[in-house]
């Protein structure tokens, strides 16, 4: 069955209710990442099970060794350059705090970046794989933040012995892309979300304006995510996405499935400077290095 086929008649299953059952569902969803992304969605009632969807399948995607329901620690406080990051991989130790993690203790698999030395006046940075129940990985829960409350999360202090790393640049392979991946693969669960709602209230013809939008992001979560030519696409991409999700009637289906969409797309409103960074470096520097990581927008909201 084609994809556009399996999303619109595949019978809606029951949404996870908490976070471990969204993990049972992740567990034994199949094919393409970009597929498991939109048809997530199409299994979740509320934009946080979808965005936790769209995170995973970016990380797996990014990642494809990668076991279980993983997390990407990048951020410590509000710091968006190499030589901020203070975690450090040295004389085989791991150490350092992280002020967030997806999911928190209900990820098996931590992706930490820390410094593994210096060279020419840089840091090297690297991405340790660390099993979360780890002895020496301690998590901090965090409360609920103000969109998507439903995902937990968690602070880490880190100290333990260090893991081999993942091969490449723990910065220009793995941070940056994927901020890129996140945004994709979380618009396609957000629009398998939106195509839910419409299948439950009957709304065909908003359903119908989804579908070019999303075979676009399904053939764009193939590409190479470091490409400036990519993110000019998926710039308008997801301005079109925001459009079609805030014009569906919501309120159709529950008040409360209206008012929990209003508190959470405050996802895209947070991420959008970002995202008027990166396009305007696409279109201006395409072959530019650049050293800056974007924050994403749970970096932003997330206690330091």
């Amino acid at each position: 069955m084609d994809i556009l086929s399996e999303l619109l008649t595949t019978p809606l299953s029951e949404p996870p209710t908490h976070a471990e059952a969204w993990k049972a569902q992740w567990q034994t969803s199949t094919g393409p990442m970009g597929v498991r992304a939109l048809m997530g969605g199409l299994r979740s009632d509320r934009p946080a099970w979808a965005f936790a969807w769209g995170y995973q399948s970016a990380l797996h995607c990014m990642v494809p060794s990668l076991q279980g329901v993983g997390a990407l620690a990048i951020s410590e406080g509000r710091n968006t350059r190499p030589k901020s990051i203070a975690t450090t991989a040295a004389k085989g130790r791991l150490k350092g705090r992280k002020s967030y993690a997806f999911l928190g203790e209900h990820a098996d698999c931590i992706l930490v970046l820390a410094r593994a030395g210096e060279a020419d006046g840089r840091p090297i940075l690297k991405l340790y794989p660390v099993a979360s129940i780890a002895e020496g990985v301690i998590h901090r829960p965090l409360g609920p933040t103000p969109f998507l409350p439903e995902v937990p999360h968690s602070a880490l202090e880190l100290d333990l012995p260090s893991p081999p790393p993942l091969k490449g640049d723990g910065w220009s392979d793995y941070s940056k892309p994927f901020r890129t991946l996140e945004d994709l693969f979380v618009m396609l669960a957000m629009l398998g979300h939106g195509v839910r709602i419409c299948r439950l209230t009957g709304q065909d013809s908003e359903l119908e304006a989804m579908l070019p939008l999303i075979l676009a992001l399904l053939s764009l979560s193939t590409q190479d995510p470091k490409l400036p030519a990519l993110h000019r696409a998926l710039e308008a991409c997801l301005n079109q996405g925001l459009e079609r999700l805030n014009a569906l009637p919501w309120a159709t289906h529950a008040q409360e499935t209206q008012q929990r969409w209003v508190r959470d797309r405050t996802l895209f409103a947070l991420g959008s400077p970002a995202r008027a960074v990166r396009i305007a470096r696409a279109r201006a520097h395409p072959s530019q290095r650049d050293d800056t990581l974007l924050l994403g927008p749970m970096d932003m909201v997330i206690p330091l």
